[in-house]
């Protein structure tokens, strides 16, 4: 079960649909963590946490959200901790607020106070989630291997991640085995599943663990000077079907979960959960294919994008929705703009300088011009506006001089000139420049 794999696969589904909605909400994480003054067991946790804080700020910010990681003492006084979380719940840029599992047992209870709706990781308990992120993960991770017979048990059932590993499997219609501290862990031997939540390296061995288990899932992570180790003893890894590495398993897993909670959160409501593909065994029959990716979370983009409706007509942009928006044609100078916009509001049609003047030699006698002039002169005056580069409006003001009407037609003989042209007829839907 490669975890990390499945981290960069789920973050490249969601990364180039979603990342730039939540820039532009400049959405923001608050990440808490402790530090140990003691050296008890709850101070043994704290590296574990450190590293776990790490990874969040990687991932939320490969996601687009700004994150805030603060570490503040173990005798930080409840209030003060209080404080801080009202602070952030009253901050509109922060949308999820993630402390540190454990906390210090004296300040457990603050974390109910966490605003629900930033409560991303089921901490508090009015968090609208059924289980923290590592709990789902672990439950996403199984549920290939799950079969209505199946017999799965949860050590570490009473903690906060294995509490939240069996609630969520008795929503999917399972009963498992709860093993917690005191209980006789070689009940293992009769199941088909074992999923180990306890954070203690090495507890079990193959005195618990045979060929026979179709799965185990070790979700304990506890950093010593030779490496992380987990639940389970290295010399009794190889005896599942299937095992989780220890690091790189239900870790990163976990950040897949809190990355698809956080995207559903700032900019795909409707986005389904991604589900694991778990590859083909080699003792499976040749004829069935080995998956493309390890999830569903391609799979559940697109459809996402397919089901979305197509965007209601836009209202006219701004010049500033112009210069966010990449334009549907070639980009044109401010200045075309400029001068576009002025023509068409001008009281007549003008031409750039650059264009020659029109002869005046085939211009028909008398006081107007027909249709068909009209038109050649609006359709010169398109093609001059769709020039690489018009400059500005030549000066009109000799052609203001020339003589119109009736006197133009007494003045023939002595100053041969073209009639004025008449007011530009109202555009339909075919005619004119438009501005794009």
């Amino acid at each position: 079960m490669p975890g990390r794999a499945i981290l960069r696969e789920v973050l490249a589904a969601y990364q180039e649909p979603f990342r730039q909605a939540i820039l532009e909400r400049g959405t923001r994480v608050l990440i808490l963590r402790f530090t140990a003054s003691t050296s008890d067991a709850w101070a043994a946790r704290v590296p574990a946490a450190v590293i776990s804080a790490e990874q969040k700020v990687r991932m939320f910010t490969a996601l687009g959200a700004r994150v805030d990681s603060l570490a503040i003492p173990d005798t930080t006084e409840p209030g003060e901790l209080v404080d801080r979380l009202a602070a952030a719940n009253e901050a509109s840029d922060i949308a999820a607020i993630i402390v540190q599992t454990p906390p210090p047992p004296r300040l457990r209870d603050a974390l109910d106070l966490i605003e629900p709706t930033k409560d991303i990781d089921a901490l508090g308990a009015d968090s609208p989630r059924l289980a923290c992120a590592t709990a789902d993960g672990i439950v996403r991770i199984a549920h290939p291997f799950l079969t209505p017979d199946t017999d799965i048990a949860v050590v570490g059932a009473l903690g906060f991640v294995g509490s939240g590993v069996v609630r969520l499997l008795r929503e999917h219609g399972h009963t498992p085995l709860e093993l917690d501290k005191g209980h006789d862990l070689r009940q293992l031997r009769d199941v088909d599943i074992v999923i180990s939540t306890t954070g203690h390296a090495g507890l079990l061995t193959a005195e618990h663990l045979h060929t026979g288990h179709r799965l185990v899932v070790d979700a304990g992570f506890i950093p010593q000077p030779d490496g992380a180790r987990g639940d389970v003893d290295p010399a009794a890894a190889h005896l599942p079907a299937a095992i989780n590495p220890v690091p790189g398993g239900v870790g990163p897993v976990e950040m897949a979960t809190l990355a698809e909670r956080l995207t559903v959160q700032q900019a795909a409501p409707h986005l389904a959960p991604w589900r694991y593909l778990p590859p083909i065994r080699a003792d499976h029959p040749v004829d069935i294919a080995e998956p493309a990716t390890l999830t569903t979370a391609h799979r559940t983009v697109a459809e996402l994008v397919d089901l979305t409706p197509p965007p209601a007509a836009e209202p006219a942009s701004t010049g500033r929705d112009r210069a966010a928006a990449p334009p549907p044609h070639p980009a044109r100078e401010p200045d075309d703009v400029e001068l576009e916009r002025q023509t068409l509001t001008a009281p007549s049609p003008v031409l750039p300088p650059e264009a020659p003047p029109p002869s005046t030699a085939a211009d028909p006698q008398g006081p107007t011009r027909t249709i068909d002039q009209i038109r050649d002169t609006l359709a010169e005056v398109r093609r001059a506006l769709d020039a690489p580069r018009p400059h500005r409006d030549a000066d009109r003001s000799d052609r203001a001089l020339e003589p119109t009407g009736p006197d133009r037609a007494d003045d023939q003989t002595q100053s041969p000139s073209r009639p004025a042209d008449p007011a530009p007829p109202e555009r339909g839907h075919d005619e004119g420049p438009e501005l794009h």
